[in-house]
């Protein structure tokens, strides 16, 4: 396999962060990390093959895939199509970090990031591959062993990723090795999971049926820093947190959700919301944001609601919109 190749696979290891970027009532997967405190979940699979994204997007993911030559040879050195292959991602964030980096320095506010990848794997191919880019690039790729299962550590810049493919259709990715060993003896019976029972609470709001899921509890870091804002502080005592579901078929609809512990403080929030709303409506058509009057179209159409102590924003991306922004 030529440098080049070699390059391409320690890549391959990071870029299935990248895919997630590209519901459950619902209930978490046994393999997110206990700590985490924000989960979306992304059924690609049902993306791709709805008519809306069909129709105005998947052409265009196509042509990136085949314009962008290394990630071409990643999916090639590994046997996986994305397009064919790929069934879900789920994303798990933990460990918030609200301290603002040193100037000209990059800190991800998350302190964990794990990756739940689904799909279909040519494991003697992926094994080979790995094994054979470790030999050429030892400084960037190594391979170690738990549970009898490999263990990949992939270098790339200042990014560390850690790697394990549980089976033929899971693969598991984190920036920390606890984070993808964890999920090892989860598989293999030798750990029980003990999932953040405020995320648990948060995913029994959404839907295993949408397509995109989202929940968020409020971070405690969060919550101190709000009480810094007179205007906030009360508010913020009886936010939750966030959830949000996406469905595709002809339309999108998006329906974005906020939870809270006293119905006076829903009430508030709407009436921020509905500012808020105007304003970023406004904002989008004057800065000429791309695709920023579609965005304001469904902004301005989207409708605000209260159920008791929860806040709904929902919005509607229709076929019509799109061809009246097309011409």
């Amino acid at each position: 396999m030529g440098l080049r190749l070699g390059t391409a696979c320690v890549a391959a290891l990071v870029v299935l962060t990248a895919l997630a970027t590209s519901g459950w009532a619902a209930t978490p997967s046994k393999y997110l990390p206990d700590d985490s405190q924000m989960v979306l979940r992304v059924k690609v699979r049902e993306l791709l093959d709805s008519d809306i994204v069909k129709k105005n997007a998947l052409e265009q993911i196509k042509e990136g895939l085949r314009e962008n030559i290394q990630l071409g040879l990643i999916f090639d050195a590994l046997g996986f199509d994305p397009l064919r292959d790929l069934t879900q991602v789920t994303v798990a964030l933990g460990d918030f970090r609200l301290v603002a980096p040193m100037p000209g320095a990059f800190e991800s506010p998350f302190g964990n990031f794990f990756l739940l990848v689904e799909g279909k794997f040519d494991l003697d191919k992926v094994h080979t591959t790995l094994a054979d880019a470790a030999k050429q690039m030892p400084d960037q790729i190594s391979v170690s062993n738990h549970g009898g299962l490999k263990l990949y550590e992939a270098k790339q810049n200042e990014q560390v990723m850690f790697v394990a493919f549980i089976d033929g259709s899971t693969a598991v990715v984190g920036n920390k090795k606890a984070l993808v060993t964890d999920a090892v003896d989860v598989h293999q019976g030798k750990r029980k999971p003990n999932p953040n029972r405020t995320l648990v609470n948060m995913l029994t709001k959404v839907s295993d049926n949408d397509t995109v899921i989202m929940a968020m509890p409020l971070p405690k870091e969060a919550k101190e820093a709000a009480r810094a804002n007179p205007q906030m502080a009360l508010i913020v005592e009886a936010l939750e947190g966030f959830t949000g579901g996406l469905t595709t078929g002809k339309d999108l609809n998006i329906g974005l959700f906020i939870h809270t512990t006293e119905a006076q403080a829903a009430q508030q929030l709407r009436g921020q919301l509905e500012g808020l709303k105007l304003f970023a409506a406004g904002a989008l058509q004057g800065q000429g944001v791309p695709g920023g009057e579609i965005w304001a179209e469904m902004i301005q159409g989207a409708k605000t609601d209260v159920n008791g102590k929860t806040i709904s924003l929902k919005m509607t991306l229709t076929q019509e919109m799109i061809d009246k922004a097309g011409r």
